[in-house]
């Protein structure tokens, strides 16, 4: 799996995780993610929940603060290896969006961090709020829309991808509906079904740090139709090892010996009489004890 961008060099995810130590990506349902409070930490907790052997990946850096995703899948991406791969990116999406990429050190490492999630994945799930003030034609609002912004990219007229292929979704926290980015004509679109996740995706999870609790319930349902097939999963294991099961019971049955079955034997039980104790009877004389 490769990043690509407008005028950049397709970029392998497993050489990069490669530079940051980490072993290569898996054939397996897998989260990209910042690891922020709110959204990105919500999107976690349902991959532990409902899909434990998938995958996570969450980008960051070094003195990140606010991580609050399980550590086990911080990948902690050195400043020069992000800079190269980012910076590029960055400067594209400050076109579209009218802005300028931030100089702040840490706001700017931010900033690379959602590069990454936008490089490899299949699809987006952002959750936020529309900004219906912007004036660039995402109209999404806080530092997701970079993220955004660099994952269209990837997509005609701007990239080099199929525009049919992108899959840029946006669950607006303030109406609670779901919404499918339209590269022919840069809007967005109503959806009649919400979006759902399949076994293998790759995909992006983003947004907001305060999610209400409807917005919780969306990234949840995300997850309907892999629990399902988690679950068929889960029927044909237990029905290949009862089957695995009962051929060896046969087949032990088959090749076990006949058991030899304990006679008892009945024995009279002989008891010998046991006679009475005879008490030796001394009369005494009238006022004396007998001993």
């Amino acid at each position: 799996m490769s990043a690509h961008g407008s005028d950049q060099p397709p970029v392998a995810l497993d050489s990069v995780l490669q530079m940051c130590h980490r072993p290569p990506c898996q054939d397996v349902l897998t989260l990209f993610s910042g690891g922020a409070e709110g959204v990105d930490a919500e999107f976690d907790d349902a991959m532990a929940r409902f899909a434990p052997s998938g995958q996570c990946i969450h980008w960051s850096y070094a003195g990140h603060r606010g991580f609050a995703a399980r550590s086990g899948g911080r990948v902690d991406v050195p400043n020069k290896v992000s800079a190269a791969l980012c910076d590029p990116h960055l400067r594209d999406a400050a076109k579209q969006l009218h802005q300028s990429v931030p100089r702040n050190w840490h706001v700017l490492n931010l900033f690379r961090r959602n590069v990454c999630q936008a490089l490899w994945a299949e699809a987006m799930f952002a959750i936020t709020w529309e900004d219906l003030d912007a004036r660039y034609p995402l109209r999404i609002g806080g530092g997701t829309k970079w993220a955004a912004q660099v994952y269209v990219n990837r997509f005609q007229p701007h990239g080099s991808e199929p525009a049919g292929s992108c899959q840029l979704w946006l669950y607006e926290v303030n109406t609670a509906v779901w919404k499918k980015w339209d590269c022919g004509c840069q809007c967005w679109n109503l959806v009649e079904q919400p979006p759902s996740l399949s076994a293998d995706m790759k995909f992006a999870g983003i947004g907001t740090k305060t999610p209400p609790a409807h917005a919780v319930q969306a990234i949840r349902d995300l997850f309907r139709e892999v629990c399902c097939v988690q679950l068929q999963d889960s029927a044909r294991q237990v029905a290949a090892n009862s089957e695995v099961l009962g051929v060896r019971q046969k087949r032990a049955d088959d090749g076990a010996a006949p058991s030899k079955q304990m006679v008892r034997r009945w024995r009279p039980k002989h008891r010998e009489a046991r006679a009475p104790a005879e008490v030796e009877h001394v009369e005494t004389e009238p006022g004396t004890q007998s001993v």
